[in-house]
């Protein structure tokens, strides 16, 4: 059973991927049984990230309909352990992230809510590692 679960967020350049971003590293902040993972580095064949992510379950936060994050863990070898889809989330609510740069209050609200969203789905596989 591992003790830690990494995030591998959406590093694309749309609102998603910022609110993909931000959402990873503030929960990463604030629960230290997470790591954040880069997932350039991860392309990029970092060979201590692609280590990593064959170490600890990984979860994907997808930014758009492309699910790079997925694909280019795939391509390492490495089946998610969960995912979600940031577009197909915020559908679920009022707010619409508007820049790929700078968070307003409507991408803040946008944050918040995948961060509920993450700690929801954090939890499940975190629970299912103690069985």
């Amino acid at each position: 059973m591992a003790d830690k679960i990494i995030i591998a967020s959406c590093s694309g350049m749309s609102p998603n991927g910022l609110v993909a971003r931000v959402a990873a590293l503030d929960y990463v902040i604030d629960n230290e049984d997470v790591i954040e993972l880069c997932m350039g580095l991860v392309s990029g064949d970092q060979i201590n990230y692609n280590l990593l992510i064959k170490e600890y379950p990984v979860f994907a936060i997808n930014g758009c309909d492309g699910n790079c994050v997925e694909k280019i863990l795939n391509e390492r070898g490495v089946k998610p352990a969960g995912a979600i889809n940031i577009g197909e989330e915020l559908e679920k609510q009022s707010y619409t992230p508007n820049d790929p740069a700078r968070l307003d209050e409507e991408g803040e609200k946008c944050v918040e809510y995948i961060k509920t969203r993450l700690n929801e789905e954090l939890e499940k596989i975190f629970e299912n590692q103690k069985e």
